[in-house]
């Protein structure tokens, strides 16, 4: 735990995995010691896994009264090396803390206040390199673009002619899509992008290898290929129609934009909170 205890443990394991994007954390805490114990039982303290890549500035602290906490991160946020520490963490002021594992050097019956946001355990500390240097893909704005089809007002299309994915739509989807990008990032991508993307990869994999006009030559296509790759799927791997095998064309499509469908719902629901709150 730390020299302040004599007795007792505090230990974490985190486990890492990046996939399509994101860093994914897997933290188990397991904690030996009554006193501490109690008090997480009353909610006054919890759990903490502090994350930070001081290369580009990033912090951020993850809170848990479980023993068990997952955390997805997206990677695009960090890079190299990546340090996580865990604490246990006091969640609001505790008068007199005393804990009968105390080191014998603050004195017999020794107690402390305790305020809101103090350390009371440090467990361990891990670096993960997550590795980014040659596994960068292009943006998807860089592959993906909307566009105008004037001549047909009503049809929603995709044009994988190219290096650059063009989903052509109407002056007045058009319209909306720049309206609501910026506030509803996450609802403009599963309604324009998603079901766009969906058929794209199913393109890719029924592709006619001896009939292919080049397909394979196109950026967007290498950018898939390559993002697939990384995740461990072969194009031939994909699968068709329903299902929950994560190589589902509806999986992958959800995975390769970082799940936009749980963010559109957080849209919607902060929609509707500022929505009340001018009521």
């Amino acid at each position: 735990m730390d020299d302040d205890y004599v007795r007792g443990s505090f230990r974490a394991e985190v486990q890492e995995d990046i996939t399509f994007g994101q860093l994914k954390l897997s933290i188990d805490y397991m904690l030996d010691d009554p006193g501490l114990q109690r008090l997480l039982t009353q909610g006054k303290v919890s759990y903490v896994t502090h994350v930070e890549c001081s290369l580009v500035g990033y912090r951020q602290i993850f809170s848990s009264k479980n023993a068990h906490e997952d955390v997805t991160i997206d990677a695009g946020n960090l890079t190299n090396e990546v340090e996580i520490s865990t604490y246990i963490v006091a969640t609001e002021n505790i008068q007199g803390y005393h804990n009968e594992q105390f080191n014998v050097g603050f004195g017999k019956d020794a107690s402390f206040d305790i305020w809101k946001g103090g350390i009371l355990a440090i467990g361990p500390e891990y670096t993960i390199d997550i590795n980014r240097d040659g596994k960068n893909y292009d943006k998807m704005a860089d592959i993906l673009a909307i566009a105008v089809d004037e001549g047909n007002p009503g049809d929603v299309w995709v044009d994988s002619e190219g290096d650059c994915l063009r989903l052509f739509v109407s002056r007045d989807l058009f319209n909306v899509y720049h309206r609501h990008k910026a506030s509803d990032r996450y609802m403009m991508i599963q309604t324009f992008f998603v079901p766009a993307i969906m058929e794209v990869l199913m393109d890719m994999k029924e592709v006619d290898k001896d009939s292919d006009e080049g397909m394979d030559s196109y950026r967007w296509y290498g950018v898939f290929k390559k993002l697939l790759e990384q995740n461990g799927i072969d194009i031939e791997d994909i699968q068709l129609g329903t299902g929950s095998s994560k190589k589902n064309v509806g999986r992958l499509a959800q995975q390769i934009f970082k799940y936009p469908l749980l963010h559109a719902m957080d849209e919607l629901e902060r929609a509707e909170r500022d929505g009340g709150d001018d009521e």
